[in-house]
Parts: C-alpha cells; sequence; structure tokens
C-alpha cells in the first residue's frame, strides 16, 4: 500500500535522488501545494518510509485553464502498483479545486526508451488523449562534434556574423511586422512556442544574426536560450527563404556552436515534430553524433 503527500520536507533528500536537476527548484517549496502565479504542485507517493514516485505540476504559461504536469517519476520496483494513475488523479483534484479545465502532461523519452507504450496505455486508460510527438532535443558537446568537417565552416564570402544584441530596434520591429509575409513564403507555416520570431527572449552572449554585406539587409539568425548554467538550448534558427540556396544554414550553425561553447559545455538543438524537413536534416547532421536525443510528446483532458 502507498500514500500521497504534498508534505515532502522530511523526503527532500529522497526527491533529489529521483527528480533531475533542472526541477529541482520546484522542491523549494515546502509543503505548499497550492498556485500562485508559476507556483508547482508536487506530489510524493509514499511507501513504507520511501518515496516511490513523484509528480510536478505546473500552471501553464500560454493558458492559465491549464495545470501542465511537467515530471512524473516511479521507481522502478514501484512500478505496476497504480501509483502513476493515482498521482495523475491527484493532480486532475487539485486542478479543479484552482478552477482548471484542463490538465496536459509533457513526457520527455529517451530515443531508445521502452516506456512510451506503457505511458500511452496508462494515459488513455485514465481518459486522457494519447500521446503526440511534440518536438525532439538534440543533445551534443564539443568531444562529439569537435571532429566534424562541417564543423568547422565559415560564412560564404559577403556575409557576416554579429550579436544579436546589437541589432538596431526599428530592424527588430520590422521582422517582427513582416512575420506573416515570412510564413507565406514558408508554406502558410503556423510557428509555436519555437517560434523563430520571437525576437525577445534569448541569451545575448550566444546569438547571433547574419548581414548580407551587399544589400545590408538580415540573411538569417540563431538565438538561443540557457537550459542550465552549462547547455544551451538552439531553437530559432531561420535563414531568410530568397536566400536558403546560399548554403547559410550550415555555416550558422557551426559558428554559432563554437562561439557557444566558449560558455557552455553542451548544446541542445530542439525541433518542433511538424518540421520535417528541419528535422531530417538534424537527424542526418548530427544525429550519430549525440550523446542524448529526447523525444517529448504532449497529452491532455478536458474536467468535467
Amino acid at each position: 500500500m502507498f500514500s500521497i503527500t504534498t508534505d515532502f520536507i522530511e523526503y527532500r533528500e529522497q526527491l533529489h535522488q529521483i527528480t533531475p536537476i533542472p526541477y529541482h527548484c520546484h522542491l523549494q517549496r515546502q509543503g505548499t501545494t497550492g498556485l500562485s502565479g508559476s507556483a508547482p504542485i508536487v506530489a510524493i507517493a509514499i511507501i513504507n518510509g520511501i518515496a516511490g514516485g513523484v509528480i510536478i505540476a505546473l500552471q501553464d504559461e500560454v493558458d492559465p485553464d491549464v495545470l501542465t504536469v511537467i515530471y512524473l517519476y516511479i521507481r522502478k520496483k514501484y512500478r505496476r502498483l497504480g501509483i502513476g494513475g493515482d498521482l495523475l488523479h491527484f493532480i486532475e483534484k487539485k486542478a479543479k479545486q484552482t478552477c482548471n479545465n484542463k490538465v496536459g502532461i509533457i513526457a520527455c523519452l529517451k530515443r531508445e526508451s521502452d516506456q512510451k507504450e506503457a505511458i500511452s496505455q496508462l494515459l488513455i486508460k485514465k481518459g486522457w488523449t494519447d500521446l503526440n510527438h511534440q518536438k525532439s532535443q538534440y543533445y551534443i558537446n564539443e568531444t562529439t562534434i569537435g571532429k566534424e568537417e562541417w564543423f568547422n565552416q565559415e560564412l560564404p564570402e559577403g556575409y557576416t556574423l554579429l550579436p544579436w544584441k546589437d541589432l538596431p530596434i526599428e530592424e527588430r520591429v520590422y521582422l517582427e511586422k513582416n512575420k506573416v509575409k515570412f510564413e507565406e513564403a514558408d508554406q502558410k507555416k503556423k510557428y509555436n512556442y519555437m517560434d523563430p520570431f520571437d525576437l525577445d527572449n534569448y541569451e545575448p552572449l550566444t546569438s547571433y544574426y547574419i548581414r548580407e554585406e551587399k544589400s545590408g539587409h538580415i540573411a538569417g539568425w540563431n538565438l538561443t536560450v540557457k537550459m542550465s548554467d552549462d547547455i544551451l538550448i538552439f531553437r530559432k534558427i531561420y535563414i531568410m527563404p530568397h536566400l536558403r540556396n546560399k548554403g547559410l544554414l550550415y555555416p550558422l550553425l557551426a559558428c554559432s556552436i563554437r562561439l557557444s561553447f566558449k560558455t557552455c559545455k553542451e548544446a541542445c538543438f530542439q525541433v518542433q515534430a511538424i518540421n520535417k524537413k528541419m528535422k531530417m536534416g538534424i537527424e542526418i547532421l548530427m544525429g550519430h553524433l549525440c550523446y542524448k536525443i529526447l523525444d517529448i510528446y504532449v497529452s491532455s483532458k478536458e474536467l468535467q
């Protein structure tokens, strides 16, 4: 038998053992269960004094009516005991208490993982939608990529790499205003949270743009976001549609990665599942170089 509690002060050390470092910040609110802005809901399954499982949920930043599970883990020896289902049910009840009309879950699975089918079966059994592949993350470091020929490429003649933070504000406004035009050139593709035109959220020391010297126009950019002190996410890479035959993409990636390794040890490339062309390109370019590949899935449930 097991019990579920939110008073986890005495289990803090055990929780740190079964919770990845990026989630440790959510364990700082001792015994807190309510939502306050983005304050987390953390629940633990206790079995004979041992923290056998944990679930962490946050109010969705985009849709405040949705409570999203960002982490769910059950120790291997306690799986298939109904713990996962009960933790999900606990979150559903909390969502109703806080006036949320929908719950979601984000599942990050290693490419070689065999857990997807089991998780999918559990969610469907509990009334959730089936897992939908949303994005993939490709992790590299200088050791795995340093000897690759393309990694040492420079930009073609006539193009200059410049810090994004130095881009004149009027040019940034122009890009934002003309986003629809660029989307139409990309066959009406609609961007989501990995929107390359979300131009304000970036890491200033490792984000760059390309300027075409002849015209003086922007040719493309690569904006990074910090995942942690050691890891940068590359998720906002864009080359202007009319310049995509100029061989700019790989040199932009190579220059950006080399510069990023001066401040961070690792790089993570994040690609939307619907962007099949980009995903295939990353798989071919660096799939064999990655020390870790995560496939990220989402599921949801409407609450009655």
